[in-house]
């Protein structure tokens, strides 16, 4: 069973993931330290409701 909207979601939180890795490590923050705000800006309102239906996991 495949559900296109489910894995079109955890590709776009699979996304915004890395880039804030890539942000980690450019400016040389811990994995052990939250980081105190995470903001995704996106031009498509379907992938900030993707990002948002998965924000808890």
């Amino acid at each position: 069973l495949v559900n296109k909207n489910i894995e079109r979601a955890v590709a776009a939180v699979q996304t915004v993931i890395g880039l804030g890795r890539v942000v980690r490590e450019r400016k040389v923050v811990p994995m052990k330290y939250p980081l105190p705000e995470f903001v995704v800006i996106h031009k498509d309102p379907s992938v900030l409701k993707d990002v948002e239906s998965l924000e808890d996991f």
